[in-house]
C-alpha cells in the first residue's frame, strides 16, 4: 500500500518436499515473524499444487471439408492439466486471429468455428493447449475449401404407392453435389426430399366389372357413352355427341378433373326426313333464359358416387339453366 514492497526472506520448496507432506488437504504453509520482546505474528496461509499437462489430447481436429460462404467446425479438447490449459489455434504455423466479432470463434469448448468460408480458409489447422507446466500441440488437420456447387437437378417422381383407385403418395430426390458437413448432412439448403399426393391407378384386371359400372381406361377416363340422337334441320346435316366421365379428381380441388383429354365429342349427321321423328329430333328449343341443344342420354352409372349424368350444350346467352344434369342409378348397380 506504501508503493514499496521488501522482501526480509524467502524461502525455495522442492517437488521433492512437497511431494513427500502432501496429504489430503494438499500442501499448505505460512511465514511466522517475532521479536526479542516476545511478539509473534502470522502470515496468511499460502497453498502450494502441482501443475501438470497431460500428453493426450482428448479429442483432437480431423480433416474436413466445406463449401465457400458455409461455415465449419475443427474440434479440439485438449489434455487434462493443473492449470487449465489455455488453447489457442494455428494456420499454417500462424497465430489464428479469434475475436467473437469475427469469423473465427473459439467454442465454449475450444473448437474453433469459422463462419463464411472464404477459399483462403484453406489450409493446414493445429491446437495448441499451454500451462505453466509446458506446451503441447496436436497433429495438423486440413481444412479443404470447395466452390458451391449446390443441388442436383431432380429425380422423376416415383410410382405413386397406396390404396388402388385412391389418392396416394410418391416422392422424388435430388442430391447435394457439395461434400457434406461434419454431421454428414448435405451442405446445401432445401430440401432432399419432396413428397406430394398422387392418384393410384386402378388395377387393370378387372375382368368382369358390375353391369353399368364405370371402369376407367388409361387415360382416367370411363368409356364413351353411346352417340345422341342427330339434331337439326330434317333432312339436313345436323351433328350429335357422345360423352365421357372424368374419374380421376385434382389433388387441391376434387370438383376438378384432372385427365389430359376431351370429355365431350361431336360429329356431324345426317338428320332424318321422316315426319314421324319425335320432338326429340328437334334441333334446339328456345327458353326465356338462352338455347339449348337437347339433352343427351343418360350416361352409364358412375362408381364413384351411383350417379348417371346427361349433357347439354348453350347455344345463346343468356344461359341460366342447367348444362349437366345427375340422378341416382336404378337398380343396385354399386357397391
Amino acid at each position: 500500500d506504501k508503493g514499496l514492497i521488501t522482501v526480509v526472506t524467502s524461502i525455495d520448496i522442492t517437488a521433492a518436499q512437497l511431494e513427500s507432506q502432501l496429504d489430503s488437504n494438499g500442501y499448505k504453509c505460512f511465514c511466522q515473524a517475532w521479536s526479542a520482546t516476545g511478539g509473534t505474528l502470522k502470515s496468511k496461509t499460502a497453498s502450494i499444487e502441482i501443475a501438470y499437462l497431460d500428453k493426450v489430447f482428448e479429442w483432437e481436429p480431423l480433416r474436413t471439408d466445406s463449401v465457400i460462404s458455409k461455415s465449419a467446425e475443427l474440434r479440439c479438447r485438449p489434455p487434462s492439466g493443473n492449470p487449465y490449459p489455455k488453447v489457442t489455434w494455428l494456420k499454417d504455423g500462424h497465430s489464428v486471429d479469434i475475436n467473437r466479432n469475427g469469423r473465427f470463434i473459439l467454442s465454449n469448448e475450444n473448437s474453433l468455428l469459422i463462419a463464411q468460408i472464404k477459399a483462403t480458409d484453406a489450409g493446414n489447422y493445429t491446437c495448441v493447449a499451454t500451462n505453466i507446466a509446458g506446451t503441447y500441440s496436436t497433429e495438423p488437420a486440413e481444412l479443404i475449401v470447395h466452390d458451391d456447387r449446390g443441388w442436383s437437378e431432380w429425380q422423376p417422381f416415383s410410382d405413386c404407392k397406396g390404396i388402388p383407385c385412391s389418392i396416394g403418395r410418391q416422392k422424388r430426390i435430388r442430391t447435394c453435389l457439395n461434400p457434406p458437413t461434419i454431421t454428414n448432412r448435405p451442405s446445401c439448403d432445401g430440401d432432399q426430399i419432396q413428397e406430394r399426393e398422387c392418384q393410384v391407378i386402378c388395377p387393370k384386371d378387372l375382368s368382369s366389372p358390375p353391369s353399368g359400372a364405370i371402369v376407367p381406361t388409361d387415360d382416367g377416363f370411363s368409356e364413351w357413352s353411346s352417340w345422341s340422337d342427330c339434331t337439326g334441320p330434317p333432312c339436313k346435316t345436323g351433328r350429335q355427341q357422345r360423352i365421357r366421365d372424368c374419374l380421376k379428381s385434382s389433388i387441391t380441388d376434387d370438383k376438378k378433373p384432372i385427365c389430359n383429354g376431351e370429355q365431350i365429342q361431336e360429329r356431324e349427321c345426317l338428320v332424318p326426313c321422316s315426319n314421324k321423328t319425335s320432338s326429340s329430333f328437334a334441333p334446339v328449343r328456345t327458353l326465356s333464359n338462352g338455347m339449348y341443344t337437347n339433352w343427351t342420354e343418360w350416361s352409364t352409372c358412375r362408381t364413384s358416387d351411383c350417379t348417371s349424368i346427361r349433357t347439354r350444350q348453350c347455344l345463346q346467352e343468356p344461359c341460366l339453366d342447367y348444362l349437366v344434369e345427375s340422378r341416382p342409378c336404378k337398380g343396385n348397380l354399386c357397391s
